[in-house]
């Protein structure tokens, strides 16, 4: 398919994380901080779907926003990525 499997899959996991009871940092304990977390998932998930080039087509052809918007922030993303694989941490 058009989306990398590896992105679905990394994808359907970081859903059912988020979705399901059971967290690293549970909220009731944690309070909002559980809850940054949750979001700093959402935005590696983000950066994961956005950043692959291999996506590009398929994102394009489901993004019903404005086409420019969408352009610059997968940009952004696979920008991100290539100078963080640069960096080798």
């Amino acid at each position: 398919s058009r989306v990398f499997i590896l992105d679905k899959v990394f994808v359907a996991g970081v859903l059912v994380y988020i979705i399901s009871p059971f967290d690293f940092l549970p909220e009731i304990i944690a309070g909002p901080f559980g809850l940054i977390e949750d979001l700093i998932l959402a935005l590696v998930v983000l950066y994961r779907l956005l950043g692959n080039p291999y996506n590009t087509e398929a994102i394009r052809e489901n993004w019903r926003g404005d086409p420019t918007l969408m352009a610059r922030i997968q940009n952004g993303c696979q920008s991100l990525r290539r100078m963080l694989q640069r960096r080798r941490w």
